[in-house]
């Protein structure tokens, strides 16, 4: 009785661990992510460790670099040698203002990105 309450219990423990899809420590799926319900802010991780952050409609700020993932943690390495970093989240990146340099804001239609801001998954690359 008690293995076949083990194998149970076992095959329970399975299938909870198959339903959920936890994010990889070390790597996050290329796709795009923007603010909740608006086109921008948006940012576009690529498959070849490259993105672009576009802020505004209007595309006159354009943020582009390489990235990584350690520890959870997407550390965004900008050309212009700024460094933001968004803690990975199920299906969200959320700004980490400790890690991360100032976002200085250079027209006044662009968000504020503070700690906390969140950025939802919108659409992964096929």
């Amino acid at each position: 009785m008690k293995k076949i309450l083990s194998l149970i219990l076992a095959a329970a423990m399975l299938i909870c661990l198959a339903a959920c899809t936890p994010v990889s420590k070390d790597s996050i799926e290329p796709a795009v992510y923007r603010m909740e319900d608006e086109q921008y802010p948006r940012l576009s991780l690529r498959a070849d460790g490259t993105f672009s952050f576009v802020y505004t409609v209007m595309a006159s700020r354009v943020s582009k670099g390489t990235y990584s993932v350690s520890d959870k943690v997407l550390k965004l390495e900008c050309e212009d040698g700024t460094v933001y970093c968004f803690d990975v989240k199920r299906d969200a990146l959320e700004f980490n203002g400790e890690l991360s340099d100032k976002f200085v804001k250079q027209h006044e239609s662009e968000p504020e990105i503070v700690d906390g801001f969140t950025l939802e998954l919108w659409r992964t690359y096929e």
